[in-house]
């Protein structure tokens, strides 16, 4: 059997990326990152700290820009325009994101080969002008 170890040290090297938390965070887009500091420095007086926390934290999720731009470059008062934002939120029922448990770590030794499988050509087939045909066996 041919080496495997680049194979291992790859599968290795592609599990633990899920394994750090850091690798696991959204991409937030400038323009929910800037509705959240608007909501959050200029928060209606009628929310709670809960409420406007729970709302920075649907937008620190990886939503379209899109989402909130319309409220964020809307003509009036940052508390107006904050206050729009949070429409938004309530309107489209954002929710704060969510990430799944890292995986744990793994070292090489943790990879063991359970099943090893080759595509070939079929020999008796014409391929079909595009994707070319693949038999399994």
């Amino acid at each position: 059997m041919a080496n495997v170890s680049p194979l291992w040290a790859g599968l290795t090297s592609s599990w633990n990326h899920n394994a750090d938390p850091a690798n696991l965070q959204p991409d937030i887009a400038p323009a929910l990152r800037r509705a959240a500091e608007l909501v959050r420095s200029h928060p209606p007086p009628e929310l709670t700290q809960d409420e406007i926390d729970r709302a920075v934290d649907a937008l620190h999720a990886p939503y379209q820009e899109r989402v909130v731009r319309s409220a964020l470059n809307a003509d009036g008062e940052p508390a107006e325009r904050a206050a729009a934002v949070l429409a938004v939120i309530g309107d489209l029922g954002l929710e704060p994101y969510s990430t799944h448990e890292p995986l744990p770590e793994i070292t090489p030794d943790d990879v063991h080969l359970v099943c090893w499988q080759a595509l070939t050509p079929h020999p008796t087939l014409t391929p079909p002008p595009g994707p070319q045909v693949w038999v399994c066996w």
